[in-house]
């Protein structure tokens, strides 16, 4: 057991090691982008920022190092109208969910509106309807036919109000202008 454990104790240090040596190749090799142009002499890649070939010590011509430097700066000047690209079309869809958001805002007010006024309306036509039907009961109460308003024609009731006498089926007193029924 011991020596199986020694082993995988090896193994695993064998395994970082390996690991280690090759995250430093990666670090180690030429980035495409970095490669300005190869050496005359050499052919070995020559990276931005050297003036020398660092295999062989040739110097780098000015005008290679001239045009990496061009092309470095169209690059980021592209970099740079990219972003701002992305940028503008972040602020406008920022905008456009804004206006939808106003929209949905304004939408539901004006439902909001449409169902108070609607509740009004019924509350109202409630009110009319209660009022209707109270007109009703009094009016259920007067005399239907000739024969029993002339019944209560002749009979004589005084005023709440006033206390005038007055005809039995008179609805308003006539001396006060009191409702009678």
């Amino acid at each position: 057991m011991g020596q199986m454990s020694d082993t995988v104790g090896h193994f695993s240090n064998t395994m970082s090691q390996m690991a280690g040596n090759v995250a430093g190749n990666i670090r180690k090799r030429t980035m495409k982008e970095d490669i300005i142009g190869y050496c005359a002499k050499c052919g070995k890649p020559i990276t931005y920022g050297h003036k020398f070939c660092i295999s062989c010590g040739t110097p780098v011509p000015e005008s290679m190092i001239a045009e990496a430097e061009a092309a470095r700066k169209a690059a980021e000047e592209a970099r740079r109208a990219e972003e701002a690209k992305r940028e503008a079309e972040a602020a406008r869809k920022a905008e456009e969910a804004k206006r939808k958001e106003e929209a949905r805002r304004e939408e539901a007010k004006r439902i909001a509106e449409e169902q108070r006024k609607s509740a009004e309306s019924v509350a109202k036509t409630e009110e009319i309807a209660e009022k209707q039907t109270k007109m009703q009961e009094k009016t259920d109460d007067t005399p239907e036919s000739a024969e029993q308003y002339m019944e209560t024609e002749d009979k004589v009731v005084k005023c709440p109000q006033c206390g005038a006498e007055i005809e039995a089926n008179a609805k308003f007193c006539k001396f006060c202008g009191f409702k009678q029924w």
